[in-house]
C-alpha cells in the first residue's frame, strides 16, 4: 500500500498587489463627529470552528486560556490584531509587522534575532551550525541605504513601497484607519514618537452562553521555516514573498496525530474553548470605503475564516465573525443627537439599522474591482477557504538537512509532491 502523500507546509503567502496607495490623514477625519462620515457600532459574534487558545503567559507545560478578573475573555487586542492583518490585505496597505521584523537599516527599530549584521542565527533543533547556515543561505539585502522619515518607494525586501508608514501626513488606508505611531529623530537627538489614534475601538470578547473547555496536548518547538531559510520567505531576487497566512485544516486531530506518529516529543498541554464569544467594534468618522473594508474584513465569505490564537499551524484556532446588529448614528441638523461614548450608549441616542451583508459585499466589491487585486484576492481565497480538504504540516528537520532542499522554493514545495518527499 502507498504511502499517504506528504502535506503541504501549512503557511502561505498572499502576493503583494502592484501599487501601493498613499493618502493623507486629514485633521477632519480625527476631529468631531462629522455628518458626511459614519459613526456607529457592530455587535459581532465569534464561533469557534475548531479548539481556540490564548494564553496570557508561557513558560509553563500547562497553559491557561487568558483571564481577566478571573474570567475567560479574548482580549481586545487580539481581535483587533486578527481583524487588522486581513483589512491590510483587502486594503493594499503597508505591511506593519513584517516591516518592524525586517527593519534593518531602519531608525528606531531592532532587526529580528534570526538576522543580523548579515547573519544568520543558528537553526536551534537541527544541529546545523552557523557556518552551515552560511553555506544553505546567502545574505540577503534587507532596506535600501537611503532611509529617512519615509521609506523610499523600494525598501529591499518589502517591494512597491509597502514599507511601514512613519508619517502621519502620508499613510495608507489601514494606518490611517487603525492608527500607528509616528517616528522620527533629529541629529544627535533622541527618536520621538508620536501616536495617531485610530477611529475603530474594539471590546474584549467574553463567552456568549455554556463553552466547552478541552484540554488538548499541541506540539512546542516544532521548528519551523522561519526567514533565514529564505526560500521559504523570499524569492530569487531576495524580496519577501507576501503577507503570510495559515490555511485551515480539514482535521486538527489528524494533524496532531501526525506529529505524533513523526515522533515529536516537546509537548505542552493547552486549555481550548470551543463555543461563542460575543463583541463589539466602534467606529467614528469613517468614510464609505473604510466602512464596507471593515465588515469585510471582520465577516469575510461565507466560505472563509478567520484565524486566532496559539496553534493555527496545527489547525487550532479556526473562527467565524457575524455582525449580528449594525447601527449608525443619527445627524440632526448636520450634528449628532448626543455623542457617543466607550461606555454604554444612552438610551437617548438615536441609531439608524444597517444591513452588514451589504457592507461586506460592498469591501468585497471595492478589493475584486481594484487594478491589479486578482492574484491577491484568489491566494486569500485559497488559503483561508473553509472547510478544507487536507491537513498541513512544517517539513521535518530531515528534509531541510537534505543538500538538495536547502533552496527549494516554498512554492515548489507546495506545489510538487515529490519535493515533500
Amino acid at each position: 500500500m502507498p504511502n499517504p502523500p506528504i502535506p503541504k507546509n501549512p503557511y502561505d503567502f498572499v502576493p503583494f498587489e502592484p501599487n501601493l496607495p498613499h493618502r493623507p490623514c486629514t485633521p477632519e477625519t480625527q476631529g468631531i463627529y462629522s455628518s458626511n462620515l459614519f459613526t456607529g457600532e457592530m455587535i459581532c459574534l465569534l464561533r469557534t470552528e475548531t479548539p481556540l487558545f490564548i494564553h496570557k503567559q508561557q513558560g509553563s507545560d500547562r497553559r491557561q486560556f487568558y483571564r481577566r478578573s478571573g474570567r475567560i475573555v479574548i482580549p481586545a487586542s487580539s481581535l483587533k490584531g486578527m481583524i487588522r492583518s486581513v483589512a491590510e490585505v483587502v486594503s493594499n496597505s503597508c505591511l506593519r509587522i513584517v516591516a518592524m521584523q525586517y527593519s534593518g537599516n531602519q531608525p528606531g527599530y531592532q532587526m529580528s534575532s534570526a538576522y543580523r549584521n548579515g547573519h544568520f542565527s543558528t537553526y536551534r533543533g537541527t544541529g546545523i551550525s552557523p557556518q552551515q547556515l552560511e553555506a544553505m543561505h546567502a545574505p540577503i539585502p534587507l532596506v535600501a541605504e537611503e532611509t529617512g522619515p519615509n521609506c523610499p518607494p523600494d525598501c529591499g525586501v518589502v517591494p512597491n513601497g509597502h514599507w511601514m508608514c512613519q508619517d502621519r501626513d502620508n499613510l495608507c488606508f489601514c494606518c490611517a484607519l487603525f492608527g500607528m505611531t509616528e517616528r522620527s529623530a533629529q541629529s544627535g537627538e533622541e527618536e520621538k514618537a508620536a501616536p495617531l489614534s485610530g477611529r475603530i475601538g474594539f471590546s474584549e470578547a467574553t463567552p456568549a452562553g455554556d463553552n466547552n473547555t478541552l484540554s488538548i496536548g499541541v506540539p512546542h518547538r516544532v521548528g519551523p521555516p522561519h526567514p533565514y531559510h529564505r526560500s521559504f520567505y523570499f524569492d530569487a531576487s531576495g524580496r519577501l514573498l507576501g503577507r503570510k497566512f495559515y490555511y485551515h485544516h480539514s482535521n486538527y486531530q489528524g494533524t496532531l496525530k501526525d506529529y505524533k506518529n513523526a515522533g515529536h516529543r516537546d509537548w505542552i498541554t493547552v486549555e481550548a474553548q470551543t463555543g461563542k464569544f460575543k463583541f463589539s467594534v466602534r467606529f467614528h468618522n469613517l468614510r464609505e470605503d473604510e466602512l464596507a473594508v471593515l465588515a469585510y474584513s471582520l465577516m469575510l465569505e461565507n466560505d472563509l475564516r478567520h484565524h486566532l490564537g496559539y496553534g493555527k499551524p496545527f489547525g487550532l484556532g479556526t473562527v467565524q465573525v457575524t455582525i449580528s446588529e449594525m447601527r449608525l448614528m443619527h445627524f440632526v441638523g448636520g450634528k449628532p443627537n448626543r455623542y457617543l461614548g466607550y461606555e454604554e450608549a444612552s438610551t437617548l441616542t438615536i441609531w439608524n439599522p444597517e444591513n452588514p451583508a451589504s457592507w461586506r459585499d460592498k469591501g468585497k466589491q471595492l478589493w475584486t474591482e481594484r487594478q491589479g487585486a486578482n492574484q491577491a484576492y484568489t491566494k486569500f481565497k485559497e488559503i483561508l477557504k473553509y472547510p478544507q480538504t487536507q491537513n498541513f504540516r512544517y517539513p521535518t528537520f530531515g528534509w531541510f538537512r537534505r543538500s538538495p532542499n536547502r533552496s527549494a522554493a516554498l512554492a515548489e514545495y507546495q506545489r510538487n509532491p515529490n519535493q515533500r518527499i
